[in-house]
C-alpha cells in the first residue's frame, strides 16, 4: 500500500499524464513475486534442531526467478498488462538487464516513478518507522 501511495504522490506531481489505475496496479503489485508461488512460499521458516529459529529463508523448492519477474508472471495471470505496466513491475527493482541488453537509456516514465516509489516508501517511510519502534 506505501508503495502505491508514494507513486501517486510523485506521479501527481512529476506526470500528471500517468493514469492513477497503472499507479495502483505497479504500486500494490510490483513485488507480489514475494508470496513465492502456489504452494510454495517464498520464504519459509528456518528450522535448527527440529526447533524453529525465528528466522526465515529462500525457499529451495522454489524454481529460480527473480522477484520482480515472478511478480509480473503471477499479476499477468489475472491482470492485463500494458507494456508500460509490465516494464515497470518486471524492472522497478534496478535489474535493467532484459535478454542481456540495458533498458537504462529505454525506461519509460512509469518504471522510473514505480522504482523511485519504491525506493522512497523502503528508506524514507518504513525504516523511519522501524527506527521509531526500535527506541521506544
Amino acid at each position: 500500500m506505501g508503495v502505491a501511495e508514494t507513486l501517486l504522490r510523485i506521479k501527481d506531481t512529476l506526470a500528471p499524464h500517468i493514469s492513477d489505475e497503472s499507479s495502483i496496479i505497479v504500486g500494490l503489485f510490483h513485488d507480489v513475486g514475494k508470496v513465492g508461488m502456489p504452494g510454495k512460499p517464498y520464504y519459509v521458516p528456518e528450522v535448527k534442531d527440529g526447533i524453529a529459529t525465528g528466522k526465515y529463508s529462500i525457499n529451495q523448492e522454489l524454481v529460480s526467478m527473480g522477484l520482480a519477474l515472478r511478480s509480473l508472471y503471477l499479476v499477468s495471470q489475472y491482470v492485463p498488462l500494458n507494456d508500460e505496466e509490465a516494464q515497470a513491475i518486471a524492472y522497478h527493482d534496478g535489474m535493467y538487464v532484459p535478454e542481456g541488453r540495458s533498458v537504462s537509456h529505454r525506461k519509460e516514465p512509469l518504471l522510473l516513478l514505480l522504482h523511485w516509489a519504491d525506493m522512497w516508501t523502503a528508506k524514507m517511510i518504513e525504516e523511519k518507522k522501524l527506527n521509531i519502534k526500535s527506541q521506544v
